[in-house]
């Protein structure tokens, strides 16, 4: 009897264990689609050689229903680009590559339902390898998602993620952050962003829904004085792939004593 219950008791354990694992690995799923809900983004890269160091890959991003524009890809990517990968939420989104910067002469547009290289979203450059200078990325508009920036919770299920913008203080020592989170109100500011951080910023880092967002910098408090904007997603201040990522001050390190955060109501 002892024998039989302490192998019912192990192989509960094990459903539950693995009942939990599961959860645990939807979950995760979930939260990752959350993160992604209506960023879609193109990535350029270069062949990886023992030899030479590739060049930083080029991003683009944008959001359903628009388009966005990649002027030049950069000296080191320039004629030497080999692979574009297309990912993120937008199933119907699209790149055209041109030969020459901005947008000119020859071109050829590749679909994200056609880049099954490696068995991912790379898409095959064919005669293009080696020879794309600008891009433009399309993305066709979802009805069913919801563009307003800001709406919902923190909770995991929330219908829309939410932009963080942290502020860092200029120290040797551990930093700490202010942070700024416009939500249903489109806004959130400071007036004054306290004593620790007056004339003591020196870093601005963001999360990815942030696209499209904008930071304005004062030189005074209550929104006084001279100011700076800058657009999150410019290229003053380019998006990563994930997570939080910089952007620069523009030579307002360590003059900021009020600030604004604001994301559009819409995308149209």
């Amino acid at each position: 009897m002892p024998k039989t219950f302490l192998l019912l008791t192990t192989l509960l354990l094990v459903i539950l264990l693995q009942e939990g694992s599961s959860t645990h690995l939807k979950t995760k799923a979930r939260k990752t689609q959350i993160d992604q809900k209506g960023l879609c983004w193109a990535k350029f890269s270069q062949n990886k050689n023992w030899r030479i160091r590739s060049a930083d890959d080029q991003w683009i991003y944008t959001r359903h229903g628009q388009c966005k524009d990649l002027s030049y890809i950069g000296d080191r990517l320039n004629d030497d680009t080999d692979y574009l990968t297309l990912d993120g939420d937008c199933n119907t989104c699209s790149v055209q590559v041109f030969d020459d910067a901005n947008l000119g002469g020859g071109s050829k547009t590749f679909q994200r339902k056609d880049c099954n290289k490696f068995g991912g979203d790379t898409c095959e450059l064919g005669d293009w390898d080696d020879r794309i200078s600008s891009a433009k990325l399309c993305c066709d508009k979802d009805p069913k998602l919801d563009y307003r920036y800001g709406q919902g919770s923190e909770e995991e299920d929330a219908p829309f993620p939410f932009c963080q913008v942290k502020f860092r203080e200029d120290t040797w020592k551990v930093p700490q952050y202010l942070e700024l989170i416009p939500r249903d109100y489109r806004c959130d500011e400071t007036s004054y962003v306290g004593d620790t951080f007056n004339d003591n910023i020196d870093q601005i880092s963001f999360g990815d829904q942030c696209l499209d967002c904008t930071i304005q910098l004062f030189d005074d408090a209550d929104f006084k004085g001279d100011s700076k904007t800058i657009k999150i997603g410019s290229n003053e201040c380019p998006i990563g792939p994930s997570g939080f990522v910089g952007c620069g001050m523009g030579g307002w390190d360590d003059r900021v004593s009020s600030i604004k955060v604001c994301c559009p109501t819409s995308i149209v």
